[in-house]
């Protein structure tokens, strides 16, 4: 579908935990920057073990209290999807490691706000809502600062799904 449309941009991401190699990523990646799409990679957020979900359910729990994930845990499954992209010329990576790390240890509470809902590493919705400000500004500035600025007005989300979003510019309707 990426090969048969015009997209400025598409930005994508994959949870760690559950990903294709990255010469797969490559495979599928280089033919859509081939026609001048940019592509931006939002990294995974970390995993979370079982014992930080159980922390936070404990009726003494206290929002600045000690439930989290060591970082060495929390990334010891790599993500492919950005790996593949830094082999990309002109794809951009989001690093969102500050936005839930500090030194060796990922909270499970941030700024008063819940970070995961499960186990599986999903994020509330609150924290996707405070997150929102920091990751918004990547893509226009990914569209501003290339060749396609005055089509920078003109772009919308197209579609959504298995954490891809496209975004298409309206000229390509």
């Amino acid at each position: 579908a990426l090969l048969h449309r015009h997209y400025a941009i598409v930005i994508a991401t994959e949870l760690r935990l559950y990903t294709s190699s990255v010469a797969d990523h490559l495979r599928a990646m280089r033919p859509v920057a081939a026609t001048g799409t940019r592509i931006v990679i939002v990294e995974d957020d970390p995993s979370v073990t079982p014992g930080s979900t159980a922390c936070v359910t404990r009726i003494t729990y206290g929002a600045t209290g000690d439930c989290g994930t060591p970082v060495a845990l929390a990334y010891q499954d790599p993500d492919r999807l950005a790996q593949a992209a830094q082999r990309i010329p002109g794809a951009r990576v989001v690093k969102t490691r500050q936005f839930y790390c500090r030194h060796a240890f990922c909270p499970a509470t941030i700024g008063n706000v819940l970070v995961y809902r499960d186990k599986a590493a999903h994020v509330t919705a609150s924290y996707a809502r405070t997150l929102s400000p920091y990751l918004e500004g990547h893509p226009p500035r990914m569209v501003d600062s290339g060749p396609r600025r005055e089509q920078q007005q003109q772009m919308g989300v197209c579609a959504g799904m298995h954490g891809v979003t496209l975004v298409r510019s309206e000229f390509d309707q």
